[in-house]
């Protein structure tokens, strides 16, 4: 599996082998901030088409209700630029394909807190 894993938009891999299993995400700014920084995370399936077609990737879309964010906000506190983590939680694997690579989710937007 993969996941968005920085403001822009670099997939970070990870590999599930086992459910139930929980993974950190943290988003990444291209520079330290100067201020607290709040982004939301938040699953959207309609952004694969748009990425593979970006990227000529062949990416899909992780099985509804195989995972779960179990937070959607996580802060980059100012002064540097990796929020905390947002866990994810992978509840099974029983509906995905091997040798796919599945995009989970996105960022949804970006606040200064």
């Amino acid at each position: 599996m993969l996941i968005t894993g920085t403001e822009t938009g670099k997939l970070v891999p990870f590999t599930v082998e086992n459910a139930p299993a929980q993974y950190a995400v943290t988003a990444t700014a291209t520079s330290k901030v100067s201020q607290d920084v709040i982004v939301s995370f938040a699953v959207d399936t309609n952004l694969v088409t748009a990425y593979n077609a970006e990227v000529s990737g062949k990416y899909f879309a992780a099985p509804a209700g195989s995972y779960q964010l179990l937070a959607n906000t996580a802060t980059i506190k100012a002064g540097t630029n990796v929020s905390a983590p947002v866990m994810v939680e992978v509840l099974s694997l029983n509906n995905f394909v091997t040798g796919r690579t599945y995009i989970p989710g996105n960022y949804k937007k970006r606040n200064r807190a």
